[in-house]
């Protein structure tokens, strides 16, 4: 199979032709000719510290949602956040219910939103987080973290977090380092089974899946194989899936043969080479330079008094299951702060 291009080199910060190519194939998808209306799944890569390249998902939802489609963004970020959040800043003692009590009463993970936004931002391109998890309060977008709980071991290697009860029952043997080859291809089994479980809970349309570059398709230089891609997870799983790579004429080489061969990636070429850490004061002009180049597609919420509302509202918003979490209680009835 082939792949398609999309160059954005004459207009580096404008992410309409990247998110028009997207959409159209997403459209495509939902209007099939066998009348079937199956989940398209979108698994969008990214060097996690260029902003343009999670503004890219920021487009891709807005120009779904305006089209009437129902859509989820998941992220790759650990998926007990809620109640790892619960247990550190609040002091509730770890169950194996935890976890599950929080997220079946945060339907559509709204609360995990508000969380992420006050007590966990990202270590990377901080900003373009922020404003994409805004965009998805500001319009109602389900969200989920959908990776496995990671902890440091001894040597400082990030490994699979075994105190997670989900996490423990899918990892073959514990100390696996989640960024070798065995520990990207079970996070990928692990993303896909919850991916898999949320569409059946909340029947979106469209899931645009966030993930490091090497998830997508595999990643030949680290001996990491197109079997064990994201993208080959959710084919097997009956979906339709698009694959998106932005890329550089030289990164595209780390793409797995069969990665190009067996489907039909979009790969984005031309994208500003934008790289900022945590909280890096220069993101947010980057942000609104590719607000302006991308016309009225990309909403700003980075910084807002919005912003500061979601986030000074976070605990509000978890107290009423941390109260049922202290009493032991197995259901609770939730109202949003």
């Amino acid at each position: 199979m082939s792949h398609h291009t999309v160059d954005c080199s004459k207009a580096p910060y404008d992410l309409r032709p990247a998110t028009e190519e997207i959409t159209r194939q997403i459209f495509d998808l939902k209007n099939p000719k066998d009348g079937k209306n199956k989940p398209v799944i979108v698994i969008m890569g990214e060097v996690h510290t260029n902003p343009l390249h999670r503004l890219l998902q920021q487009g891709v939802l807005a120009r779904c949602s305006e089209a009437g489609l129902s859509v989820a963004y998941h992220m790759e970020r650990e998926h007990n956040l809620l109640g790892h959040i619960a247990r550190t800043r609040r002091g509730i003692q770890a169950s194996p219910q935890l976890d599950g009590t929080l997220a079946h009463h945060d339907k559509d993970g709204q609360i995990l939103a508000k969380i992420a936004l006050k007590y966990a931002p990202v270590r990377y391109a901080t900003a373009a987080a922020e404003n994409i998890l805004g965009f998805c309060l500001g319009n109602g977008i389900a969200t989920a973290f959908t990776d496995v709980a990671k902890r440091y071991s001894d040597e400082r290697r990030q490994v699979f977090d075994w105190r997670d009860p989900e996490t423990k029952l899918a990892m073959p043997h514990n100390g696996v380092d989640v960024e070798s080859p065995q520990g990207m291809a079970l996070r990928n089994r692990f993303m896909a089974q919850k991916t898999e479980d949320l569409i059946v809970q909340r029947q979106p349309d469209v899931v645009v899946h966030h993930c490091g570059r090497e998830h997508v398709l595999g990643d030949s230089p680290s001996g990491f194989s197109f079997a064990e891609s994201l993208f080959a997870k959710f084919l097997a799983q009956g979906f339709l899936t698009i694959a998106v790579f932005p890329s550089t004429k030289t990164d595209q080489e780390k793409i797995p043969p069969e990665g190009l061969e067996e489907t039909t990636p979009i790969i984005v070429s031309g994208l500003a080479d934008c790289s900022f850490g945590n909280n890096d004061p220069n993101e947010l002009s980057c942000i609104q330079q590719c607000a302006q180049a991308s016309g009225t597609l990309i909403d700003t919420y980075t910084g807002s008094a919005q912003i500061k509302i979601w986030m000074d509202s976070a605990s509000r918003s978890l107290s009423p299951l941390i109260t049922q979490a202290r009493k032991g209680a197995k259901t609770t009835s939730l109202t949003l702060g």
